[in-house]
């Protein structure tokens, strides 16, 4: 039986920018494997950096939305990652080197066939590299403008508890959906 949120995820179209915030883990996991999933199913290469989202708990998410993991990810057609891999991939956060690594990710799922590019990120490797607000801020102004010229859909999924409050209402107002 679809959801509500089924529904909003079905109609993200390519240039779509969201930012989703929780109240609890275990709401921000069941999103971001629903977002990713709909974006299996519409065709698109899919990208998951797991944050505080234990892998294990990932699998039977996935299994719950009719989604192999396994098979999917040995296509290519899912990739789950880890902050080290995608936002600290030496030591430190560099934006305009994440906006290149998205455009080769991009690049590299249309060559392979895919629809496009779904990303999703668990925003809170943000705190774990002292990331500071307006820095967190510009980058995501930054995916605004990325998103105009790529064939990608981006979520970057918040905790309420982890952020500052006037933070989360500037990322609100940063992200068009």
């Amino acid at each position: 039986m679809a959801t509500q949120l089924d529904h909003e995820l079905a109609k993200l179209r390519q240039g779509d920018h969201l930012c989703p915030i929780h109240e609890k883990l275990e709401d921000q996991t069941a999103s971001a494997v629903a977002f990713i999933a709909a974006g299996l199913h519409s065709g698109e290469r899919c990208i998951y950096v797991a944050n505080d989202s234990p892998f294990e708990e990932l699998v039977p998410r996935f299994t719950a939305l009719g989604v192999n993991v396994a098979e999917e990810c040995d296509k290519g057609s899912l990739k789950i990652l880890t902050k080290h891999d995608v936002y600290l991939r030496e030591g430190k956060f560099d934006a305009q080197g994440m906006l290149d690594y998205l455009a080769e990710c991009e690049s590299s799922a249309l060559a392979d066939g895919y629809a496009g590019l779904r990303f999703q990120g668990e925003m809170t490797w943000a705190l774990d590299a002292n990331l500071e607000g307006d820095r967190l801020i510009e980058y995501e102004a930054l995916l605004n403008e990325f998103l105009a010229t790529h064939r990608a859909v981006i979520a970057c999924h918040y905790l309420r508890s982890r952020f500052d409050s006037a933070l989360l209402h500037d990322l609100l107002v940063t992200h068009p959906l």
